[in-house]
């Protein structure tokens, strides 16, 4: 009779331990698990040891000697790259949207284009068109294929449209691309050659 209730205590010793695995308390787990084994040996008890011990704080994942076969091991693979993932691994992460941007800054030919302004954009809204976009290429926020080449662009289209006598150059000379002698963009005046307006129209004899 004692035998009896001894295992109808381990019984109940083991079913708090496996809702101790759930719940990832693998501390009670094991205590109960012992106080199980002493009562009344099982081999339910003495399998759940054995993962206990086997998988370390992975207990809880192969614990169950039953479910081992249907992926418990996967799920701690899971866990490992899910960890992974929210460490190391989103800092490469970039959107489609910050893909098709790069691409259309390293298509634009035009530093107006670039910077997606007209030519009669005053110097306020320039800053404004400037800050927007490198803030939105940034190498340190966008990690887009191209996104530091399309960061220096945007840099460089500022650097000469914010300066009164480049970007008067820049206007006359219809660009400063040479890589580009084919657009049209800028009412065809980048077929000239690149001469100072001085020296426009004086020959020498």
């Amino acid at each position: 009779m004692k035998m009896e209730g001894n295992r109808d205590e381990a019984e109940k010793c083991i079913n708090i331990a496996t809702k101790s695995l759930n719940a990832g308390d693998k501390e009670k787990a094991l205590k109960f698990l012992n106080k199980a084994e002493k009562l009344y040996p099982t081999a339910r008890a003495k399998a759940l040891l054995d993962a206990l011990t086997r998988n370390g704080s992975s207990a809880g994942n192969g614990a169950f000697r039953r479910r081992t076969a249907d992926g418990s091991e996967g799920t701690g693979a899971q866990q490992e790259r899910d960890s992974q993932e929210s460490g190391g691994g989103d800092l490469k992460a970039f959107t489609k949207e910050q893909v098709e941007g790069v691409q259309r800054i390293k298509r634009c030919k035009d530093y107006y284009e670039v910077l997606g302004v007209n030519k009669e954009v005053n110097d306020d809204e320039l800053k404004k068109a400037y800050r927007k976009l490198a803030l939105k290429f940034h190498p340190d926020k966008n990690h887009a294929p191209g996104a530091t080449e399309a960061f220096k662009k945007i840099g460089n289209s500022y650097a000469v449209l914010s300066n009164p006598e480049k970007r008067r150059q820049y206007d006359l000379t219809g660009g400063e691309e040479p890589s580009s002698p084919g657009h049209s963009h800028g009412g065809g005046g980048r077929r000239r050659l690149r001469l100072p307006p001085g020296l426009r129209g004086r020959h020498h004899s």
